[in-house]
C-alpha cells in the first residue's frame, strides 16, 4: 500500500507557521526539529584506553566520544604507542552501533600517513587492524546507535 502523500508545509504569508491556525502535521514536525536544534550540544567522554594506547600529547584531542541528540555517536583524538593490531578503547552501551563498521582511518608508523582501518564493534570494541602505533586518527568517525 502507498504512503499517502503529505500536505504542503503551512505558510502565513510565505513562512513556514509552526503552531496557531497551522498547527497540522508539518507544524509538529517543525517543532520537533526546532526542539533538536535549541538542545545544548552534548559533552565528550573521555575514553577509558586500552592496551597502552594514550593520548599523542597535549597538542591533539584525547580520545573521546559523544552521542548527538539524533544517535548518531562521534569519535575524536589522536592517540599513540598502544598494542596494533588491537583495542584502543571500549564504549559503554547505548553507544554502540547494532552491526560490527568499519572506517577508514590513518595511521603511521613513522612521519608519513597511511591508510588504514578503523572498526567500532557491535561489542563496542573500537579498534585498529594494521601493526602501526606510532600515531592513530579517530577524529570524524560518526555512526548512529540503533
Amino acid at each position: 500500500m502507498p504512503t499517502p502523500a503529505l500536505p504542503p508545509p503551512p505558510l502565513d504569508n510565505g513562512v513556514l507557521a509552526p503552531s496557531g491556525k497551522h498547527a497540522g502535521p508539518w507544524g509538529q514536525w517543525f517543532r520537533q526539529l526546532w526542539d533538536t536544534l535549541r538542545e545544548p550540544e552534548p559533552s565528550w567522554t573521555a575514553a577509558t584506553m586500552l592496551n597502552s594506547w594514550v593520548t599523542y600529547s597535549s597538542q591533539f584531542n584525547e580520545a573521546a566520544y559523544m552521542k548527538d541528540s539524533l544517535g548518531f555517536v562521534m569519535l575524536r583524538g589522536l592517540v599513540k604507542n598502544g598494542s596494533a593490531p588491537g583495542v584502543v578503547f571500549t564504549l559503554p552501551a547505548g553507544y554502540r552501533p547494532a552491526k560490527d563498521v568499519i572506517f577508514a582511518g590513518i595511521s603511521s608508523a613513522g612521519a608519513a600517513g597511511l591508510i588504514t582501518d578503523v572498526r567500532v564493534l557491535a561489542t563496542g570494541d573500537v579498534r585498529t587492524e594494521m601493526a602501526h602505533n606510532a600515531w592513530l586518527s579517530l577524529e570524524g568517525i560518526r555512526f548512529r546507535v540503533e
